[in-house]
């Protein structure tokens, strides 16, 4: 149960959390999507950093999350 969410589902549903913030402006209401994926992970690897955890995520983007579309948005 545990490997059905973090490797399915879980993995959707963050992705789309990060991508949904993105898009609200989040991560810089100016910027790019493309940099707005860019700050967006920094501001996850500082976290982790000042809360002492690791990752094994690599750079977030377009390629990365699997967005093939965004459901009729510009991005």
């Amino acid at each position: 149960m545990v490997h059905t969410f973090h490797i399915g589902f879980g993995a959707d549903l963050c992705a789309s959390m990060i991508v949904w913030l993105c898009l609200k402006g989040k991560f810089g209401a100016n910027a790019n999507f493309d940099e707005r994926l860019h700050t967006a992970y920094s501001s996850f690897q500082l976290f982790c950093h000042t809360t002492h955890r690791y990752t094994a995520c690599d750079v977030w983007s377009k390629k990365n999350l699997g967005m093939t579309s965004c459901l009729g948005c510009m991005y």
